[in-house]
């Protein structure tokens, strides 16, 4: 009896420890371009952050563990500088080069994902390098900001096409392999992702990888039916108690900030906002909205993070259907709207990097 119950006792420690082995998410390697100081962040599928670490870099190295129980992204920021890629449960893999451009290896996940960013980095790298003011001069000539950017919308969908196919290549190749989900995050249009649900197998589809898939659909469609259309007005009041509609702000390009103290990604991004701000403040305002911190907290952030722009704070919550996070179906944080002139909603994003290239081409 007594040897049974040590047998027991032995195989239920050696299923504590595989289960252990099994969340834990480590990552190693050297990484060149990270600066003094990276921060390394693990959110889950709904951004939420599981670790923040800001940590000196010593000898390039990047050595980070931690327990995952859950699909999610990590991501390293320096500077304006960042890599971002999925994050699973039970494994071990080795980030390698510069942060532009490494390698990734460990299981046959990461090495068949690091297999995509070969064939896609170089693609992608040149989609960034596509200068539209140099290629469209001709056509751009005395037309307004919003005609700009109707044409340089036009045109980098169809310079952005090289990078999907060859990621619907990838995923045709592995249809039945869990990393064709680990890649759907280079699909920037609903449609492409939709092309994608229909070549993985439906096994993998809707197995343990699915929230890869779903993210990617929220990611696209999320707000997207407000593009092209009137921006929904609210009325907030700002640091100062002061009445500020949006619609106050129409004539010019805003950009809606929306935002929470408690989001780590939010935060993150405040210095390469700080620097957007400092260059465009002429051209294009700036508006925060916070609804997840108490009104005492919201005012104590702006006032601790030194925000420039214009701040304003929603009283109504989630909810409520007068909630700008409601009226903008605003499902992650940090989320970003661009409003035109016009007072139509002209683009969506998830960093005010994704705005930067149109700014130059508009303001400069």
């Amino acid at each position: 009896m007594f040897r049974k119950l040590l047998l027991f006792a032995l195989i239920g420690l050696l299923s504590l420890c595989a289960t252990a082995q099994d969340s834990k998410f480590i990552v190693a390697g050297k990484l060149k371009g990270q600066g003094n100081w990276a921060s390394y962040f693990l959110t889950n599928m709904q951004n939420e952050v599981l670790s923040n670490n800001t940590t000196l870099v010593k000898d390039d190295k990047v050595d980070f563990s931690f327990d995952l129980e859950e699909l999610g992204w990590f991501s390293i920021f320096t500077g304006n500088r960042r890599l971002y890629m999925p994050a699973i449960p039970g494994e071990t893999i080795s980030i390698n080069g510069d942060i532009d451009d490494y390698t990734v290896d460990g299981s046959s996940l990461y090495k068949e994902y690091n297999e995509n960013l070969t064939a896609t980095r170089p693609l992608l790298q040149k989609y960034w390098k596509y200068d539209f003011k140099q290629e469209c001069q001709g056509e751009i000539a005395g037309k307004s900001s919003e005609e700009v950017f109707d044409l340089y919308q036009r045109k980098l969908r169809e310079n952005y096409q090289p990078v999907t196919e060859s990621v619907l290549s990838f995923i045709r190749n592995h249809a039945d392999h869990e990393s064709s989900m680990m890649v759907l995050d280079f699909l920037n249009y609903v449609e492409d992702i939709e092309r994608a649900g229909d070549i993985i197998s439906e096994q993998v589809l809707d197995g343990r990888m699915n929230p890869y898939y779903k993210a990617s659909l929220e990611r696209t469609t999320s707000g997207a039916f407000l593009l092209e259309k009137m921006a929904p007005d609210f009325n907030l009041n700002d640091v100062d108690g002061k009445s500020l509609p949006l619609s106050s702000l129409r004539g010019k390009w805003v950009l809606l900030v929306f935002w929470s103290s408690t989001c780590g990604n939010a935060i993150s991004r405040f210095p390469a906002m700080k620097e957007a701000y400092a260059k465009y403040k002429d051209q294009v305002e700036f508006l925060g909205v916070d609804c997840e911190d108490d009104e005492a907290g919201w005012k104590s952030a702006v006032k601790g993070f030194a925000l420039p722009w214009l701040n304003v704070y929603d009283v109504f919550g989630y909810d409520d259907p007068q909630s700008p996070f409601t009226l903008y179906d605003v499902t992650a944080l940090p989320s970003f709207y661009l409003v035109a002139p016009s007072g139509k909603v002209a683009m969506k994003g998830g960093s005010v990097d994704d705005f930067m290239p149109l700014f130059k081409i508009l303001f400069e």
